[in-house]
């Protein structure tokens, strides 16, 4: 914003997420981290491409990445509970 680009604040916010997620996986050794952090950059990296290429305009690339940017948050939030489901429920042994 200081620079007069306000166009490209969602874009680069959204690669601020994504690169948060690259010492994430590395701490906690999840490569699913390393996937939606190579996510989440890609699509702020293509947002920055379309706005300043011109190839859209600014809005509709905010939405192209903002549904990038949903999708990882989606799929990190099923991952969670999934990973939380096996840590919380024992299995349940069926005897026949």
């Amino acid at each position: 914003m200081n620079i007069n680009h306000d166009e490209l604040f969602i874009s680069f916010f959204v690669l601020i997420v994504g690169l948060h997620f690259f010492p994430l996986g590395k701490i906690f050794k999840r490569t699913f981290d390393l996937y939606m952090g190579t996510w989440t950059c890609l699509f702020a990296i293509i947002g920055v491409y379309l706005i300043t290429q011109k190839i859209t305009a600014p809005s509709f690339a905010n939405v192209i990445v903002s549904l990038g940017c949903a999708l990882a948050t989606i799929s990190y939030g099923i991952r969670m509970i999934l990973e939380g489901r096996k840590m919380l429920l024992p299995e349940v042994k069926q005897y026949h």
